[in-house]
């Protein structure tokens, strides 16, 4: 069985790689949490450098972070206990 925070990670792994990115929705009904809250504190820097753009139902990478997705996802799960 797969860690609720694996599921997590490999939600944006995947996710991300798609041109609109993840669903907030999709995450609140599959985490049962909020995506905003979960993420305040690594989410403005990520927008500051302009690594991912944020609508108000999805989050995706910019064009310059899809070359260093890696680096975007080990940025954004940091948090994560694996």
């Amino acid at each position: 069985m797969v860690a609720p925070k694996e599921q997590e990670f490999e939600f944006f792994m995947l996710g991300l790689r798609m041109e609109e990115g993840v669903s907030l929705q999709e995450y609140y009904n599959r985490f049962h949490e909020n995506f905003y809250d979960n993420y305040q504190e690594i989410l403005p820097s990520l927008l500051e450098e302009k690594l991912v753009r944020l609508t108000n139902s999805h989050l995706a990478v910019t064009d310059k972070g899809f070359y260093i997705l890696d680096y975007v996802l080990l940025r954004l799960t940091k948090h994560l206990e694996y």
